[in-house]
């Protein structure tokens, strides 16, 4: 539901930042109504406390909704923002900041990302759509990586959902998880992938994992079961890039 970081005096705090395909539902509004509630107990504790939480606006699923609801990808997106925090607002929810992935600030951070990478020699940044190269194809993915042969790998892509989602194709996101990082990672070791960076996701600590949650809490007692079958692929796409790594 949210993660969160804290020391004795300083409490961080974050709803998830939600996909903007869609306008908000009760699902959103409970999470973001608890980490409401903890913000707030904190700060009557005395603890310094951060609570952030916005919007994700990037995805092929806004850009199809975008098109469903006859407009561009970014006038979709900045309506279901306003949707969002205008709900928070009219719940006299307490967050201290609400960010928006398409915001200035937010591409300044990835420029600085691609900036520091370049100062360090690395000049050559292979990037591809889905369009481009699907990688839950076995056959696609190894051929991109025949041909273009990377040293380093960001695997970042994943099929994602809400609640809804996730109850609703729990076969399919078992499945087109495991095929993208089954292939990504298999190809990496085959064309001798110096490094693989793998993203994984809060969703794969236990639903009741202790706060902050540390790496040693992963699989120690039930996932949340609303993203299990996301969670049990990217448990799976972890393990297989730590063999990778030795």
């Amino acid at each position: 539901m949210s993660s969160n970081h804290t020391t004795a005096e300083h409490y961080y705090l974050t709803t998830p930042i939600y996909y903007v395909n869609a306008r908000p539902h009760l699902g959103h509004a409970y999470s973001t109504i608890v980490c409401d509630a903890i913000a707030r107990q904190k700060r009557a504790l005395g603890v310094e406390t951060w609570f952030l939480t916005g919007t994700d606006e990037h995805g092929q699923k806004i850009e199809r909704s975008a098109k469903l609801a006859g407009r561009t990808p970014a006038e979709f997106a900045t309506l279901i923002s306003a949707e969002f925090r205008g709900l928070w607002d009219k719940l006299g929810l307490t967050y201290d900041d609400y960010i928006r992935t398409t915001e200035p600030r937010h591409v300044r951070g990835v420029q600085k990302l691609f900036a520091t990478l370049r100062d360090k020699g690395y000049t050559n940044f292979l990037t591809r759509t889905h369009a481009e190269l699907d990688l839950t194809s076995q056959a696609e993915v190894e051929a991109f990586f025949e041909s273009e042969k990377p040293d380093y790998v960001f695997l970042a892509a994943a099929k994602v959902g809400g609640i809804h989602a996730n109850n609703t194709y729990p076969a399919e996101f078992i499945r087109d998880n495991l095929a993208i990082q089954t292939n990504v990672i298999h190809a990496a070791y085959k064309n001798n992938v110096k490094r693989l960076l793998f993203l994984g996701s809060s969703c794969i600590y236990p639903k009741l994992a202790p706060q902050p949650m540390k790496e040693e809490h992963l699989l120690t007692s039930e996932l949340e079961p609303t993203n299990r079958p996301y969670a049990l692929a990217k448990i799976a796409g972890d393990s297989g890039a730590s063999r990778l790594a030795a």
